[in-house]
């Protein structure tokens, strides 16, 4: 009997324990029928960009040779040369198949050199996609100097994507074999060479573009909206016997045309950290603002910076896009959905000691879904490492959570 009796308490004892945990299960199952989550608050630093599409502005020199030859360069790009040293040598020959064999491996050299693997293939395909249409857009035109340097442009994107794919950082080996050969070629054409000298100083670079008289440093500094309209669209002035240029100036200018409520942040004379995303030089570069114009009938705006900095490495190419770092904020990270208001104020949800409670948030910047709060706003505000409560609908100040 007693026997019995112990059974019976012990089956009571496990029925109520059962009970409990449904009990407990269904509470909290209701608690986060909606699929609530906890989301813990972290410090982070966002970055508010500006992404623009715009030119280049420099004080450039063409250095010219006679036409017809083939040529060698002795100077790096962006190498500093003083004025009357050498910077390429010309060579007669009297045979048409021979010059054109080493203008070929000139051109095939400077695309080598031009070309890097540090570029994802995403970015490379929307690069290469939009130089074709660059290039049927001056073929519509008929601006065959554009298409010509666009070609050259498109060549370097192809053996850019052909490195990634091989996981490749450059060509060095292809080059060596290139440039072998033509020295062997030119070997054989030394008595009949000219050396050409720079006649300024300044920084050298193989490549000419056209517009080395049209968008020089003066030009920049007296831009306005329509003026910037007209030269940009003006077509290049590319000679047949430029075979190179020096930049005479250490200031720079980018401009690029926005509008009105897209920089709306951007101050003149204050510096920003410039990142040109197509260059191979993919570090940012700090840059003056030197002028920012509106037009408040239109919405136009026109930015203009400036720096007397050369990076090693960097590719003056003309025309270039940029990202702009209008700010950089610090703060604790929100998911945007969470946010709510109360009595005007802006506030999220939190769990603390298994009570729901509010918390007030002063929202410093918006991106992605996201916000940055202040951090140390006081003890009724959002403090880092707090648990935010998500997908529930049914919150209120108070509410046992656990």
């Amino acid at each position: 009997m007693q026997e019995s009796k112990k059974k019976i308490k012990t089956a009571s004892i496990a029925l109520l324990c059962a009970l409990a945990v449904v009990y407990l299960g269904y509470h909290i199952a209701n608690v986060f029928r909606d699929g609530a989550k906890l989301f813990l608050v972290e410090p982070v630093t966002e970055y508010n960009t500006l992404d623009v599409s715009g030119c280049i502005f420099r004080d450039e020199t063409v250095i010219y040779a006679a036409s017809g030859g083939a040529f060698a360069y002795e100077r790096e790009n962006g190498e500093k040369v003083s004025k009357d040293s050498t910077v390429a040598t010309t060579y007669f020959v009297n045979s048409e198949e021979l010059e054109k064999k080493i203008n070929d491996l000139n051109y095939k050299i400077d695309v080598l050199e031009n070309s890097n693997g540090r570029k994802s293939l995403s970015l490379l395909d929307k690069q290469i996609e939009e130089c074709r249409e660059k290039i049927a857009k001056g073929l519509a035109h008929g601006d065959a100097s554009f298409v010509r340097s666009k070609e050259k442009e498109l060549l370097v994107l192809l053996h850019e994507r052909a490195l990634v794919e091989k996981n490749s950082d450059d060509y060095r080996d292809e080059l060596t074999l290139l440039k072998t050969e033509r020295t062997m070629l030119l070997s054989s054409l030394s008595a009949s060479s000219k050396e050409i000298k720079a006649d300024v100083s300044g920084y050298f670079y193989s490549y000419t573009d056209g517009y080395e008289t049209i968008l020089t440093n003066k030009a920049a500094e007296e831009l306005t909206i329509e003026s910037y309209k007209e030269l940009i669209n003006t077509n290049s002035r590319a000679s047949s016997a430029a075979v190179g240029k020096l930049a005479t100036s250490y200031k720079w200018y980018f401009a690029c045309s926005t509008t009105a409520e897209m920089c709306e942040q951007i101050v003149a004379d204050k510096t920003y950290s410039v990142t040109f995303i197509d260059n191979a030089y993919d570090a940012p570069i700090t840059l003056l603002a030197e002028k920012k114009l509106t037009d408040t009938e239109t919405g136009e705006a026109l930015l203009v910076f400036s720096s007397s900095t050369l990076p090693a490495d960097f590719d003056f190419s003309r025309f270039q896009r940029a990202q702009i770092t209008v700010e950089e904020v610090t703060g604790l990270r929100i998911p945007s959905s969470c946010v709510r208001v109360f009595g005007g104020q802006t506030s999220v949800y939190i769990i603390k000691e298994g009570v729901c409670r509010i918390k007030k948030i002063d929202i410093l910047f918006e991106k992605d879904g996201y916000c940055i709060a202040a951090e140390g706003s006081g003890s009724s505000y959002i403090s880092r490492y707090d648990r935010i409560i998500l997908g529930d609908s049914e919150l209120y100040d108070g509410k046992v959570i656990d």
